[in-house]
C-alpha cells in the first residue's frame, strides 16, 4: 500500500493524486442528496433573500449588503453571478457549483498539509473521510449561504496546520482574509491566531494574523450590528451541555433514536432552569479537559492544542450567537451550520490524538476511525432533514405563467418571491 502511494509524493503526480482524491470526494458530497444536482435549488434566504436582492438591486448594492446583522460577501457575489446567467431556470447551478467549491477547501487543506502526522497517506485518507461523514452536516450541503462555516472550519485548519510552500501561504491568507468577511463566526479566531503567531515567532503566522484581523476590522466597522434574536442571558450552563450533546455524544453515538431522547431530556431539563443537568455540563469538562492536559504537556500532540482551542473558542461563540442561543441547540437536529465546524475539529483532533500517541495507543486507530465512520454514514445518504424540497425548475415554469406565483424552495416551508 505504501509503495503505491510513495509514487505521489511529490511533482505532477502529486497534484494528479491530489486532484483526483478531490473528485471522488465531490461526488461523494453530490450523491448525498441527488435531487439537489437533478432539479436545482436554492436554500432558504439564499433564494428568499440574496437572490431576490441580486434581481432588484444595484450589482455594488447587492454585493456589499448586510444581512442579519453581518455582511456575507460569498453569499453575495454568488447570487449576483447567479443573476447574470439571465437563467432563472438554471440559477440555483451556480451557487450549487461555487458552494460545492467551498466544501472542498478544508480537504484540500489536508491534502496538502506539511506536518509530519499526517505524512502517511492513509491518514490524510481517513482525515478527509471523517470530515466528510460528520453527523451534523446537511444543512450546509452544496450551497453559499453557509459557506462562512467551510472557511471558518478552513481557518481553524490552516491554524492548526504547519507553515506550508509560499504559494499556499499566499492562498492561507486570502482565505484568512475572506472568512470573516463571509460571517461573524471566524471573526473570534483572531485570537487563537494571535497566540499562534506570539508562540511560533514566525513571520507567516503575523500574516496570517494581520489577513484575518483585517477582514475581521472590515466587518465589524462597515457592516456587523447587533441581532436581538441571537444570543440568550443565561447561555453558560446549557452551552457546555450543548457542546457534550452535539459533539461528543453525536460523533461517538450517530443521531439514532436514543441520542436523541437523551438531548431531548437535557434540553427539557433547562424548561424554568438555567442550571440544567449537570452531568452533561461534567461530561464536557471531563471528555475536553483531559485532550487539552495532552496536547500541552507532549509536543508531538501540539497540533491538538489548536484543534481543541479553535473548536472552544469558535462553538462558544457560535452557540451564543446563534437563534435562540444555546438551548435551541439542544435538538438532535436544529441548527447543524452552528455545529458542524465543532464536529468536525472534533474528529480531525481524536485522528491526530491517536496517530501522535505512544505506539501501543497507535494500533487501536484504525478500529476507533472505523467506528466513527460507520456512525456518519449511518444517516448521510439518508439524512433525516434537508434531503428533499420543490423542484426548481418546475417552480420556476410556475411562476413564468403567473409571476405573482410564490416559488416553493429548500427547505419546505421557504419560498422565493420573485419581481
Amino acid at each position: 500500500m505504501n509503495l503505491f502511494f510513495d509514487q505521489y509524493e511529490s511533482g505532477k503526480k502529486k497534484w494528479f493524486f491530489i486532484a483526483i482524491v478531490l473528485f471522488v470526494y465531490a461526488v461523494l458530497i453530490c450523491t448525498r442528496a441527488p435531487q439537489i444536482i437533478i432539479t436545482g435549488r436554492f436554500w432558504a434566504e439564499e433564494g428568499k433573500v440574496f437572490f431576490y436582492n441580486a434581481m432588484v438591486m444595484p450589482p455594488l448594492k447587492a454585493l456589499f449588503n448586510s444581512y442579519g446583522g453581518y455582511i456575507n460577501l460569498v453569499a453575495n457575489a454568488a447570487t449576483l453571478l447567479a443573476y447574470t446567467t439571465k437563467s432563472i431556470a438554471f440559477a440555483p447551478y451556480v451557487t450549487i457549483t461555487i458552494g460545492l467549491i467551498f466544501q472542498l477547501l478544508p480537504p484540500f487543506l489536508i491534502l496538502t498539509a506539511k506536518d509530519e502526522w499526517l505524512k502517511p497517506p492513509l491518514v490524510k485518507l481517513a482525515a478527509l473521510a471523517l470530515l466528510l461523514f460528520v453527523p451534523s452536516s446537511s444543512e450546509v450541503w452544496l450551497q453559499v449561504l453557509h459557506c462562512q462555516f467551510e472557511l471558518a472550519l478552513s481557518c481553524a485548519l490552516i491554524l492548526s496546520l504547519e507553515i506550508n510552500t509560499k504559494k499556499l501561504q499566499v492562498f492561507y491568507l486570502i482565505i484568512l482574509f475572506l472568512a470573516p468577511l463571509c460571517g461573524p463566526g471566524s471573526i473570534v479566531l483572531t485570537v487563537p491566531f494571535l497566540l499562534r503567531f506570539v508562540t511560533d515567532r514566525a513571520r507567516s503566522r503575523f500574516f496570517q494574523f494581520l489577513s484575518i484581523s483585517i477582514g475581521a476590522m472590515l466587518q465589524l466597522v462597515f457592516f456587523y450590528h447587533t441581532d436581538g434574536g441571537r444570543g440568550a442571558q443565561h447561555w453558560f450552563q446549557p452551552a457546555l451541555a450543548a457542546v457534550f450533546c452535539r459533539e461528543p455524544l453525536q460523533v461517538f453515538g450517530g443521531i439514532n433514536s436514543l441520542t436523541t431522547a437523551i438531548i431531548l431530556h437535557v434540553r427539557t431539563s433547562f424548561e424554568g432552569s438555567t442550571i440544567g443537568l449537570v452531568w452533561p455540563q461534567i461530561m464536557t469538562i471531563l471528555f475536553f479537559g483531559p485532550l487539552f492536559i495532552i496536547s500541552v504537556l507532549f509536543k508531538k500532540s501540539r497540533v491538538c492544542f489548536w484543534l481543541l482551542l479553535a473548536n472552544a473558542i469558535f462553538t462558544g461563540a457560535a452557540l451564543f450567537g446563534s437563534i435562540g442561543g444555546a438551548v435551541s441547540q439542544l435538538d438532535a437536529y436544529a441548527g447543524e451550520r452552528y455545529i458542524i465546524v465543532g464536529q468536525s475539529l472534533l474528529v480531525i483532533t481524536i485522528l491526530a490524538m491517536f496517530v501522535t500517541s505512544t505506539s501501543a495507543i497507535r494500533r487501536f486507530t484504525p478500529f476507533v476511525v472505523l467506528w466513527l465512520l460507520v456512525v456518519g454514514t449511518h444517516t448521510y445518504w439518508h439524512p433525516v432533514i434537508n434531503r428533499t424540497g420543490a423542484p426548481w425548475r418546475e417552480e420556476v415554469q410556475k411562476w413564468q405563467l403567473d409571476h405573482n406565483y410564490s416559488i416553493r424552495t429548500w427547505p419546505d416551508g421557504w419560498f422565493v418571491n420573485l419581481p
